[in-house]
C-alpha cells in the first residue's frame, strides 16, 4: 500500500479538512493519503513570496523532525486557499476549466532537493498540476488572478516549469 502525503503548507487546518473532503473520494485502493498541515507558528495564508518561504520552511523542518520523509512513498504540496487572493489557471480552450493554484510553492523544491536526484518518491505541486494538465487539455493557457502581488511568481512559475522563458502555449496572466 502507498502512502501519500498531502501537504497543506499554510497553518489553517479547516484548509487541510477542505482538501481531504476532495480527495479522499478519489484515493485508489492501492493508496493510503494522509494529511498535514503546517505547525501553528507558520503563516496561516500564502498572500506573497514572504509568507511562501515562511510556510515551506516551518512544514520542511517539520517533516524532517517526524521522519515524514521516510515514512511516505510521495508528496502533493496542494494549498488551495479560500479566499479572494487565490489563483485560478484558466484554460482557453473549447471548454472552460478552473483549477485552483497558488504559486509555485517552494517546498515542493525542497523536498525534491532533501530526496535526491535518484529518489522513486515522487513530489508534485498543485501549480504544477494544473499547468501539466492544462497543456495536456488545451493549446494555449492563461492564469487569473485576483491576486496581483503573485503575477510575478505565476510568470516565473511557468517558465521555470516549462523550461524556457517564453513559449506560445502559455498566453499571460491577468490579475
Amino acid at each position: 500500500m502507498k502512502k501519500i502525503l498531502i501537504i497543506n503548507p499554510n497553518s489553517t487546518k479547516d484548509i487541510t479538512d477542505g482538501i481531504a473532503e476532495s480527495l479522499d473520494p478519489y484515493c485508489p485502493p492501492n493508496c493510503q493519503l494522509y494529511y498535514f498541515t503546517a505547525p501553528a507558528h507558520a503563516p496561516p495564508s500564502i498572500r506573497d513570496y514572504v509568507t511562501g518561504i515562511q510556510t515551506a520552511a516551518a512544514c520542511f523542518d517539520e517533516m524532517i523532525n517526524t521522519g515524514a520523509f521516510e515514512r511516505f512513498d510521495g508528496f502533493l504540496v496542494c494549498c488551495c486557499e479560500c479566499t479572494s487572493s487565490h489563483s485560478r489557471l484558466l484554460l482557453l480552450a473549447d471548454v472552460v476549466s478552473l483549477f485552483d493554484i497558488v504559486s509555485d510553492h517552494p517546498l515542493q523544491h525542497m523536498i525534491r532537493e532533501h530526496l535526491g536526484p535518484t529518489s522513486s518518491k515522487p513530489c508534485v505541486g498543485m501549480f504544477e498540476s494544473g499547468i501539466a494538465k492544462a497543456l495536456l487539455v488545451s493549446r494555449q493557457f492563461g492564469i487569473v488572478s485576483t491576486a496581483k502581488d503573485f503575477k510575478p511568481l505565476l510568470q516565473k512559475g511557468v517558465s521555470s516549469f516549462l523550461g524556457a522563458s517564453g513559449s506560445d502555449r502559455f498566453v499571460g496572466s491577468e490579475m
